[in-house]
């Protein structure tokens, strides 16, 4: 079955672009670990968050183990209705690789878009393919999975034959038909209802701009004051959200495949 949705990629950004990275923007803590594998970062380096309500957040602990070897990996707190901060709460997965220097000279969070792709797996399964052996060497890397996504609270939708159903069904009536576009249809509804069904919880909260929230924390956490970022497709409308509502906190930014936000 045809996708249904296509996106409209205005241009592209070239990931060397990400060497521009300079020494100065990055403002990790200092004593932060440098080549290290992290267990813990006092939260005593956390910084004011920007509502009392969130202060508890934006003061965790970073507690990460190791995982595939070369890599830490654990979990951030944060609400899962940035209106009720009090209330119930979500988990974000992180993955951690240090710089290969042993001297970082800061972090830079990654996305690969989607939406729906899991950074963490992301960076476990191409991280020698990330940017270049200067950018590893010089820079810790951090991915993440997105709220609703691997890691962090999965949305659930359809079971796994339910799903393959979806993706490579085929309707058996002429390509572009009516009765093939009304089987698609009908495939997306039943794939909704199954989500909304599925995922009560989680699948209200599921946006952007509650994904740019997160972004903020974990920024916060691991310790840097600025916010480097590299995103592909749709993690390029995640980072242009992320700098209309923090634009204090934007260190580097490079955007692949730019989404127009306006869609």
């Amino acid at each position: 079955m045809k996708p249904a949705l296509t996106r409209r990629l205005l241009g592209a950004v070239s990931t060397a672009l990400a060497l521009s990275l300079a020494v100065s923007s990055c403002s990790a803590v200092d004593g932060f670990i440098h080549g290290t594998t992290p267990t813990a970062i006092p939260s005593s380096h956390r910084e004011t968050a920007p509502t009392p309500d969130l202060q508890s957040y934006y003061s965790q602990p970073l507690n990460l183990v190791e995982c595939n070897g070369k890599f830490s990996c654990g979990n951030i707190t944060v609400p899962l209705d940035y209106a009720s901060p009090k209330g119930a709460t979500t988990t974000i997965a992180v993955v951690f690789a240090p710089a290969t220097s042993g001297k970082a000279q800061g972090s830079i969070l990654f996305n690969p878009g989607g939406p729906g792709a899991s950074g963490v797996q992301w960076i476990k399964d191409g991280y020698e393919q990330l940017g270049t052996a200067r950018l590893r060497k010089n820079y810790n890397i951090i991915g993440f999975d997105p709220r609703g996504v691997g890691g962090s609270s999965p949305v659930q939708c359809l079971n796994p034959k339910q799903t393959d159903q979806l993706l490579y069904g085929v309707s058996g009536k002429k390509f572009g038909s009516k009765a093939d576009l009304e089987f698609s249809v009908k495939s997306l509804k039943t794939f909704a209802a199954a989500c909304q069904k599925n995922s009560t919880k989680i699948l209200p909260h599921v946006d952007t701009v509650s994904a740019a929230r997160d972004l903020d924390i974990i920024r916060t956490v691991f310790g840097d004051k600025k916010l480097n970022y590299l995103g592909y497709s749709y993690g390029s409308l995640l980072g242009l959200t992320y700098a209309t509502l923090f634009s204090k906190k934007v260190g580097h930014l490079v955007l692949d495949g730019i989404i127009d936000p306006t869609m």
